[in-house]
């Protein structure tokens, strides 16, 4: 299957997963974040993993919430 080229850098993707953090959201589901951020959900996943081993988001059980990292 082809993949999409849209231009846009891993590091803004990072962004916008942060970014889907509102100020009154603790924890979200990976579909919540996909969502929000406007990413594919396999992608928001991956990505989601590699920030919670930079330690910028933490998993709860099935929820992510802001690492203390971040």
């Amino acid at each position: 299957m082809a993949r999409v080229h849209t231009g846009e850098s891993v590091l803004a993707r990072a962004v916008r997963i942060v970014e889907s953090f509102q100020s009154d959201d603790s924890l979200l589901t990976v579909s919540d974040i996909a969502r929000r951020s406007g990413l594919h959900l396999s992608t928001a996943s991956r990505l989601i993993d590699e920030l919670v081993g930079c330690g910028w988001l933490e998993r709860e059980t099935r929820r992510v919430r802001i690492g203390v990292r971040l």
